[in-house]
C-alpha cells in the first residue's frame, strides 16, 4: 500500500495558504434599529455602516464566528441594558468586587448604585460625566463617590486613596479603572459577537447613552451600497463573500433584512433570529438577491405571551364547565 502524501506547507497544491479574511459588508438603516442580545440587554443603532471581519464565513447561529466593526454610526444603549449587561456579564464571575449594580441617569449624569465587595459589602453610589478618551473608549469621570451613604470623595483624596486602589476588575471584561475613572471599551464590554469601533462622541439623553463611532481607516468603508428595497424604511443589509445562518449559505452574500412594522424600532433578535424567519416571509430578486421580511422579537414574544394566557383561560374553562356538569350528574 502506498502511504498517504503528508501536506506540506512548502506545496502550495496541497496548502493553499491561511485563509482568507470574510468581510461581509454590513448596513443597517433604521429610524431605529433595536438589536437584541438577549431578552436582557440589546443596543439602539440609527444608520450605521459596519462591517463583520471573521476569520472563517461568518454563521448568525454561532455569535463567537464573527465581529461587527462599526465604521460609522450612532449607537444607544438603555440604562436597564448597561444594568443587566453589567451584573450578568462583565462583573459575572467569582470574587467580582463589584455586584447588585444599578444604572440610572439623573440631572445630565450616569449614576450607578451597588454593592463593594471589600471584606464586607459595602453599599455605595458614584455619580460620573461622560467622555471619549483619545484612543476611542468611554470614560467615566466620578463627581461623587458615596460609601454607606457618607460622601467619601473628599477623604480619598485627602489620603491618596483612588479607585483603582479598592476596585480590582478582572482582565478581559471590557472595563479598566485608572485613578478615579472607569475606562469602557466597547469592544470588550458586549458578549458574542464582539463590537470593535472608534468611539467619537458620547452624550447622554433622557433615557440612554449615545454613542457615537466614526474615524474608520479601513480601505474602501465610504462605497456605497446599494440594497435590493432602497424604499424600506428600517432595514439591514449584508453584502460580500460568504453568509451562513441555519442550513443555508450565501456566497456573494446579497441579503437584505426588513422590518415589518417600519413604525417602530426594528427588534431584531440574534440569538432568535430562526423564529423571526419562520415568522417572516423572503422573496428572490432578479439580481440573485434575497429580502426577508420580518415581525419584530418584542411583538412576537408579546403574541406568544397572549396565546399561553388565552390557552390557559380556555383549559381552565373547560375544568369549570366538567366540574359543574359533575355536580349536576350526581344530583
Amino acid at each position: 500500500m502506498t502511504p498517504r502524501r503528508r501536506r506540506s506547507r512548502s506545496c502550495r497544491r496541497c496548502w493553499p495558504g491561511p485563509p482568507r479574511r470574510h468581510r461581509v459588508r454590513w448596513k443597517p438603516r433604521c429610524a431605529t434599529c433595536c438589536i437584541t442580545w438577549t431578552t436582557r440587554w440589546s443596543c439602539r443603532s440609527t444608520t450605521c455602516a459596519a462591517r463583520s471581519s471573521p476569520k472563517a464565513p461568518p454563521w448568525f447561529d454561532d455569535p463567537t464566528t464573527f465581529r461587527i466593526a462599526i465604521d460609522t454610526g450612532e449607537v444607544e444603549i438603555s440604562p436597564a441594558s448597561l444594568t443587566a449587561l453589567l451584573n450578568r456579564y462583565v462583573f459575572n464571575y467569582d470574587g467580582t468586587p463589584l455586584k447588585e449594580l444599578t444604572v440610572s441617569i439623573e440631572d445630565g449624569e450616569l449614576k450607578q448604585h451597588g454593592t463593594l465587595h471589600k471584606g464586607v459589602d459595602l453599599p455605595f453610589t458614584i455619580r460620573t460625566t461622560l467622555a471619549v478618551t483619545p484612543d476611542g473608549r468611554l470614560r467615566l469621570h466620578p463627581t461623587s463617590v458615596k460609601v454607606l451613604g457618607i460622601g467619601v470623595k473628599g477623604l480619598m483624596k485627602t489620603f491618596g486613596i483612588e479607585l483603582e486602589n479598592l476596585v480590582k476588575v478582572q482582565r478581559g471584561r471590557g472595563v479598566e479603572i485608572e485613578d478615579n475613572d472607569f475606562i469602557l471599551a466597547p469592544s470588550g464590554l458586549l458578549p458574542p459577537p464582539r463590537i470593535a469601533g472608534r468611539l467619537t462622541a458620547v452624550r447622554l439623553l433622557p433615557d440612554a447613552i449615545a454613542q457615537t463611532f466614526g474615524g474608520s481607516t479601513r480601505e474602501g468603508h465610504k462605497e456605497a451600497l446599494h440594497p435590493s428595497d432602497p424604499e424600506a424604511r428600517n432595514y439591514m443589509f449584508y453584502r460580500g463573500r460568504v453568509l451562513r445562518f441555519g442550513k443555508l449559505t450565501m456566497e456573494d452574500a446579497d441579503l437584505q433584512i426588513v422590518d415589518a412594522d417600519p413604525d417602530d424600532p426594528f427588534d431584531f433578535s440574534l440569538a432568535h433570529l430562526n423564529q423571526q424567519l419562520v415568522a417572516g416571509s423572503s422573496r428572490n430578486q432578479k439580481d440573485f438577491g434575497l429580502v426577508t421580511t420580518m415581525p419584530d422579537y418584542g411583538d412576537m414574544l408579546k403574541k406568544e405571551r397572549e396565546r399561553l394566557a388565552l390557552g390557559k383561560s380556555a383549559g381552565a374553562q373547560a375544568r369549570r364547565g366538567a366540574a359543574s356538569g359533575s355536580r349536576a350528574g350526581e344530583r
